[in-house]
């Protein structure tokens, strides 16, 4: 599991019937002697335990989390010998449909664009991070998780996001050209202006241009700095 994942923002919701179902899950699992789980089971069961406390936790979840427990559901329920992972298939049934519609996007509402958003984040950010070397992730409170998954905070310019301007009239960007368009730039300004999602990414709306974006007056420290 990519622990980055349970570190970003969680935009799927779990509903009332699929966390009583994984609890029900994490309980019959806790019977089961580690020793007699085979070999070629244990990846996926070990990604399982290491991902459902964090959604338990909350009741959400993000793409990341999702791929290892919809993994492991259709391990489940592709099982015809192992007699635990048999008894396993009733309470699997009841959350796997959710899990594997949000993984997929199927649904095409606010919830999976903005999963979509936070898992291109998840895979774009460290690309960014080495353009911008004194960037560390850090949320800003009271916006939208697929906002806040572009949120970093850098000593210069204190809270920024990762976002593309509205300057770039690019209609469609594959997600290797993004990161040649993408600009760091204060929350504070991209806020005011207005943004909106452009395939899963961030783009500034209005026509202030990034150097007036850039001037002091948008630069939002933490306490201290």
């Amino acid at each position: 599991m990519n622990y980055l994942d349970c570190l970003m923002p969680r935009p799927i919701p779990a509903g009332k019937s699929e966390l009583e179902a994984l609890v029900s899950t994490m309980e019959q699992i806790r019977n089961l002697i580690p020793n007699t789980i085979p070999n070629e089971h244990r990846k996926n069961f070990t990604a399982f335990l290491e991902v459902a406390p964090y959604i338990l936790m909350t009741g959400y979840a993000n793409r990341g989390m999702l791929r290892p427990l919809v993994a492991f559901g259709q391990e489940i329920n592709s099982e015809s010998n192992f007699i635990p992972w048999l008894n396993l298939q009733p309470l699997v049934s009841l959350w796997l449909p959710w899990g594997e519609a949000r993984l997929n996007g199927e649904f095409g509402d606010y919830i999976d664009h903005a999963a979509l958003s936070v898992e291109l984040a998840v895979q774009i950010l460290p690309v960014l991070a080495i353009q911008h070397p004194d960037v560390v992730r850090r949320d800003y409170p009271d916006i939208p998780p697929e906002f806040s998954a572009w949120c970093v905070y850098s000593e210069k310019r204190g809270f920024c996001v990762f976002a593309i301007p509205s300057s770039c009239n690019i209609s469609v960007l594959s997600h290797a050209d993004a990161v040649s368009h993408i600009e760091l730039l204060p929350v504070k300004a991209v806020l005011a202006g207005g943004w909106c999602l452009k395939g899963g990414l961030l783009k500034c709306k209005g026509d202030v241009d990034i150097e007036a974006m850039l001037k002091d007056e948008w630069f939002e420290y933490e306490k201290g700095d």
